[in-house]
């Protein structure tokens, strides 16, 4: 089943061959591992300038604790401390200034989401809750309103079919009545949300938008868009749906393992507690540096100085 729970696992191996690694943060993992708001507050002098201040101008806590979470898994995992270190790429997509990994970023809800690849990538989680009917008549393909609208176990299983088998098998008389009970049930939100999650994913990795006129494909394993085949994963967390689209592999080339989504709590929290405590010691250095040149200069200019 494509929307069962992603399997939280460690670290690739060199027995797998994952399309991606996600570094997944749950806020509230995150805080009971000891990453309090204020320490998130001190971590954000860790972050690139840009970052700063993206983070600050968020009104909300939450939104600035998500932003503040980015940063940090960006620094820790790609070593971006500094505007330098990241530029636009032709289609308006950041990526790393020198040579390195393709990634995204995805935050919603509890989560922030760091994907890395090899090849163009894109990461969306969204939490579930209702979405506005409008998003289905304005962003989805008939064969995946079709879907939503008889929404149940079944049609859930069919996210990663190909639209052609879909446009098949749909049978529609009773959509109204259908539509009814999935909302009820919630099966029907969860759906509209993965799908938009998969639509988000692709969008991200081409480094585009969503597009009224043409909506962007969502069903099957391997969908072709502006010329380029890409790879769509769907999973399932606590409250939110997560997708990701990596660039298929070359014609001939073996099919990659699926992305490997690792839960990095433990990790940033050892990875924030280290760099802190190197930027207080570089402070601390700076300015016993700073006091000695100060006092040592003091010697002779100091108006209460006399010598003999």
């Amino acid at each position: 089943m494509i929307l069962s729970p992603w399997p939280l696992s460690g670290p690739a191996t060199e027995k797998n061959r994952p399309a991606a690694r996600v570094y997944l943060i749950s806020l509230t993992r995150l805080a009971q591992e000891g990453c309090h708001a204020r320490l998130l507050q001190q971590a954000k002098t860790l972050l690139a300038p840009s970052r700063q201040s993206k983070a600050s101008a968020y009104r909300q806590d939450a939104d600035q604790a998500r932003s503040i979470v980015g940063g940090l898994l960006m620094a820790a995992i790609l070593n971006v401390a500094a505007d330098e270190d990241l530029r636009l790429g032709p289609s308006g997509k950041p990526e790393l200034a020198h040579s390195g990994p393709a990634f995204n970023l995805t935050h919603s809800g509890d989560y922030v989401a760091l994907a890395v690849s090899k090849r163009a990538v894109g990461i969306d989680i969204e939490k579930i809750r209702p979405l506005h009917p409008s998003l289905s008549a304005k962003y989805l393909t008939p064969q995946e309103r079709a879907l939503v609208e008889s929404a149940d176990e079944a049609a859930i299983e069919k996210v990663g079919q190909s639209a052609d088998e879909v446009a098949g098998e749909r049978g529609n008389e009773n959509a109204r009545e259908k539509i009814g009970e999935s909302l009820v049930n919630g099966r029907g939100e969860q759906l509209l949300v993965a799908l938009w999650t998969r639509k988000e994913s692709l969008a991200k990795a081409e480094g585009g938008g969503l597009s009224l006129t043409s909506p962007l494909p969502s069903l099957g394993e391997i969908v072709s868009h502006k010329g380029r085949l890409w790879r769509l994963w769907s999973g399932l967390l606590t409250g939110a749906a997560l997708s990701v689209a990596v660039e298929a592999e070359p014609r001939g080339a073996m099919a990659p393992d699926p992305p490997i989504v690792e839960s990095f709590e433990p990790e940033l929290r050892r990875w924030l507690q280290s760099a802190l405590a190197r930027a207080r010691l570089s402070e601390s250095q700076e300015l016993a540096c700073s006091q000695g040149l100060a006092g040592s200069s003091g010697l002779s200019g100091s108006p209460g100085f006399s010598g003999s």
